[in-house]
Protein backbone atom coordinates (compact mmCIF):
# COMPACT_ATOMS: atom_id res chain seq x y z
CA UNK A 1 0.00 0.00 0.00
CA UNK A 2 1.50 3.23 -1.03
CA UNK A 3 1.50 5.90 1.49
CA UNK A 4 1.40 9.89 0.53
CA UNK A 5 2.79 12.42 2.09
CA UNK A 6 1.19 13.83 5.75
CA UNK A 7 2.71 17.30 6.11
CA UNK A 8 0.97 18.34 2.93
CA UNK A 9 -2.12 19.08 4.93
CA UNK A 10 -2.04 18.02 8.52
CA UNK A 11 0.31 20.69 9.32
CA UNK A 12 -2.45 22.74 8.55
CA UNK A 13 -4.20 22.02 11.61
CA UNK A 14 -3.54 21.71 14.94
CA UNK A 15 -2.38 18.06 15.82
CA UNK A 16 -5.09 17.76 18.77
CA UNK A 17 -7.75 16.97 16.15
CA UNK A 18 -5.96 13.93 14.75
CA UNK A 19 -5.96 10.61 16.68
CA UNK A 20 -2.14 9.51 16.86
CA UNK A 21 -1.56 8.45 13.17
CA UNK A 22 -4.48 8.54 11.37
CA UNK A 23 -3.35 5.88 8.94
CA UNK A 24 -3.42 8.58 5.77
CA UNK A 25 -3.14 6.83 2.36
CA UNK A 26 -4.40 9.14 -0.27
CA UNK A 27 -2.98 10.84 -3.10
CA UNK A 28 -2.05 14.45 -3.03
CA UNK A 29 -4.70 15.74 -5.10
CA UNK A 30 -7.22 14.78 -2.53
CA UNK A 31 -5.72 17.02 0.09
CA UNK A 32 -7.75 20.20 -1.27
CA UNK A 33 -10.70 17.88 -0.30
CA UNK A 34 -10.12 17.01 3.03
CA UNK A 35 -8.26 20.23 4.10
CA UNK A 36 -11.68 22.07 3.14
CA UNK A 37 -13.62 19.22 4.99
CA UNK A 38 -11.47 18.87 8.20
CA UNK A 39 -11.82 23.01 8.35
CA UNK A 40 -15.76 22.86 8.08
CA UNK A 41 -15.85 19.69 10.96
CA UNK A 42 -13.91 21.71 13.28
CA UNK A 43 -15.72 24.85 12.61
CA UNK A 44 -19.03 22.74 14.05
CA UNK A 45 -17.06 20.98 16.80
CA UNK A 46 -13.85 21.79 17.60
CA UNK A 47 -13.79 19.10 19.86
CA UNK A 48 -14.49 16.30 17.15
CA UNK A 49 -11.39 14.22 16.64
CA UNK A 50 -10.15 12.73 13.03
CA UNK A 51 -9.76 9.07 13.22
CA UNK A 52 -8.40 7.81 9.89
CA UNK A 53 -8.32 9.44 6.37
CA UNK A 54 -8.03 6.62 3.96
CA UNK A 55 -9.06 5.46 0.44
CA UNK A 56 -11.42 3.02 0.14
CA UNK A 57 -12.95 2.70 -2.99
CA UNK A 58 -12.99 6.78 -2.57
CA UNK A 59 -12.27 8.82 0.44
CA UNK A 60 -13.33 7.85 3.42
CA UNK A 61 -12.61 10.22 6.52
CA UNK A 62 -13.72 8.90 10.16
CA UNK A 63 -14.28 10.97 13.32
CA UNK A 64 -15.13 10.19 16.67
CA UNK A 65 -17.94 10.75 17.92
CA UNK A 66 -20.04 10.74 14.99
CA UNK A 67 -22.00 13.95 14.17
CA UNK A 68 -24.85 14.32 11.57
CA UNK A 69 -24.12 17.48 10.38
CA UNK A 70 -20.31 15.87 9.96
CA UNK A 71 -21.23 13.25 7.86
CA UNK A 72 -23.05 15.64 5.36
CA UNK A 73 -19.42 17.88 5.13
CA UNK A 74 -17.86 14.17 4.53
CA UNK A 75 -20.27 13.29 2.09
CA UNK A 76 -19.38 16.41 0.26
CA UNK A 77 -15.73 15.81 0.01
CA UNK A 78 -16.24 12.08 -0.92
CA UNK A 79 -18.28 13.50 -3.88
CA UNK A 80 -15.71 16.21 -5.11
CA UNK A 81 -13.10 12.71 -4.97
CA UNK A 82 -15.48 11.11 -6.41
CA UNK A 83 -15.30 13.56 -9.63
CA UNK A 84 -11.38 13.48 -9.48
CA UNK A 85 -11.36 10.41 -9.97
CA UNK A 86 -13.85 9.88 -12.95
CA UNK A 87 -11.98 12.77 -14.68
CA UNK A 88 -8.41 10.39 -14.20
CA UNK A 89 -10.66 7.28 -15.57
Amino acid sequence: MKQYPTNAWTTAFDEKYFEGNIGLDIPPDWHPAVIEAVSKIIEIDPEIRIVQVKNKWGLRIYTQPYDPKVEEIILEAEKKVSKLMEVKT
